[in-house]
């Protein structure tokens, strides 16, 4: 996990890089794609050592349902906190 979360960080920190970090579809998106990202070089990591690869599909799926769950934190987390904004002006 040391690898696939340093190499996303870098990932995610040079998307993000050119944009506004207050867009929640940007945020989200790259939520998305960072958590897909970080389970793909984990999973080639585990190839490397002699994982099995059967298990592929059943990791796929978990690895869907989580980018997607993550996906929805972020989005309401920074609603959340834009409502907080908002009613403290």
């Amino acid at each position: 996990w040391t690898i696939a979360t340093t190499l996303t960080a870098i990932l995610a920190s040079t998307i993000s890089s050119g944009f506004f970090a207050d867009s929640i579809p940007l945020v989200a998106g790259i939520v998305v794609v960072a958590t897909l990202v970080r389970n793909l070089i984990f999973w080639l990591v585990m190839e490397i050592q002699g994982y099995p690869i059967g298990l592929g599909g059943i990791h796929f799926h978990q690895t869907l349902w989580q980018a997607f769950l993550n996906g929805l934190l972020a989005t309401i987390v920074m609603l959340v906190l834009r409502h907080r904004d908002v009613g403290n002006r």
